[in-house]
């Protein structure tokens, strides 16, 4: 058995998700309640495996045990308040994004919820958010109720609202990296994390609840068919919001009110002084900055870069891999490429991972250095000739030298690839481009 769960994005925001915060803390309140008071979803599970023995051996109560059944489940929030298609209505809706089937189906959606919510309220604004995710409650529903329009079994739980938000995420962030992470049961425990771009994430995910709405039937445990409705609503919505120009003319302004900042201007100069050429000047107005406002997250960045650029080795190596590292997960790969540059034309050859060197070689081939691209390969191959980074920054490096126009370099760093690693995934690209 195998379990994922979203830890996280590398995307930051400037203030607090008030509506996502709002959410969460409703449907928890709402499930404690349930708990509570009852009769809960787990509660009627239970007495309905009891009733079933019961019926087993006294058949001639059982209409009385199934009815005492009915009863205490005609009680549930699920059964007064939750949509059921054959008495489909917006309030019940709205009413079912608030409801869960246990603590369990609960704490999955609020994972969600957190990782999508959080960006998209920063980056429209509450209201637009909310506006986004009431709907997409709505719009849910309505789907699962025109794929099951005569059922009576309640819908329940955010995940239809939250498919809404995850369609517009990867339209407003399809740049951003998520992070995932596994639990693996079987022989033996395993756990970790990973991360994948939002462009693959989010329409894999889409894909896969796409094939199980089509096999969906009316008592199927989980409403893909709403999962659906909602991925594709929030999908469409953002965008014509973007492509219209809507997003970009009333959202963002209305996200970014409250939260615009000017930056210092020493920093700025300090920042044209280092490209100048100038790094001990440059230095000096950083140092004023930063006993401005020690947390400059520019300024300690480009002290890193200043250092570099003096030879400070010592100083470079111990936070060089962590940089090279946030800069690349950011997507920066222009100033992963002009701090290595720095560093390397300062400080030599400092000890780097071969995660760091992959980086760079990514950043390198992304600025079209072919140069930096072939030297940092042979640097990887041979400081980390086990690193199973190698076979793709081979292929990374014969991409950048295709892109030079060095075909015949390419072809033979692609013939290396294939001879030293034939067993790789990568080697079968590089098979099909070589034919």
């Amino acid at each position: 058995m195998f379990l994922l769960v979203p830890l996280g994005s590398d995307q930051s925001v400037r203030r607090l998700p008030w509506f996502t915060i709002l959410v969460c803390v409703a449907c928890f309140l709402v499930q404690v309640h349930e708990t509570v008071v009852g009769p809960s979803d787990l509660e009627v599970q239970e007495a309905a495996e009891r009733a079933s023995l019961e019926c087993r051996s006294t058949p001639d109560r059982c209409d009385e045990i199934m009815a005492r059944l009915d009863t205490l489940d005609a009680a549930t929030y699920a059964r007064r308040y939750a949509f059921q298609p054959a008495h489909a209505s917006p309030l019940g809706a709205l009413a079912s994004a608030f409801i869960h089937a246990g603590w369990l189906h609960l704490i999955g959606n609020l994972l969600f919820l957190w990782l999508i919510g959080c960006n998209l309220e920063d980056r429209w604004g509450h209201l637009p958010f909310a506006a986004l995710y009431l709907l997409g409650a709505i719009v849910a529903a309505y789907a699962f109720s025109s794929a099951h329009p005569h059922s009576t079994e309640p819908l329940v739980g955010a995940s239809g609202a939250i498919a809404a938000g995850m369609g517009a995420f990867a339209i407003t962030h399809y740049g951003a990296s998520i992070r995932i992470g596994y639990v693996a049961f079987g022989f033996r425990w395993r756990a970790g994390a990973f991360w994948v771009p939002a462009w693959v994430a989010f329409p894999a995910w889409f894909l896969v609840q796409l094939a199980l709405a089509i096999q969906e039937g009316d008592l199927t445990p989980v409403g893909y068919s709403a999962h659906v409705g909602g991925f594709v609503f929030g999908l469409a919505a953002a965008g014509v919001l973007r492509f219209s120009g809507l997003e970009a003319r009333y959202l963002i302004p209305r996200g970014n009110r409250g939260v615009e900042w000017t930056e210092d201007p020493e920093f700025l100069d300090a920042v044209q002084l280092l490209r100048a050429g100038r790094p001990a000047d440059a230095r000096k107005l950083l140092r004023e900055v930063l006993a401005r406002n020690p947390e400059h997250a520019g300024a300690r960045e480009a002290s890193l870069k200043v250092a570099a650029a003096l030879g400070e080795g010592a100083v470079v190596e111990p936070a060089l891999a962590a940089e090279l590292d946030r800069l690349s997960r950011a997507r920066r790969f222009a100033d992963v490429y002009e701090l290595y540059t720095l560093v390397e034309r300062g400080c030599g050859d400092l000890a780097l991972s071969d995660r760091a060197l992959a980086q760079v070689i990514h950043a390198a081939a992304d600025q079209n250095d072919v140069d930096l691209v072939e030297r940092t390969l042979r640097r990887l191959v041979k400081e980390h000739r086990e690193s199973s980074l190698i076979p793709k920054a081979l292929y990374e490096t014969a991409g950048a030298q295709r892109a030079a126009k060095k075909i015949a370099d390419a072809n033979r760093t692609l013939a290396d690839l294939v001879a030293r690693y034939p067993m790789d995934p990568i080697a079968e690209q590089a098979k099909r481009e070589l034919a």
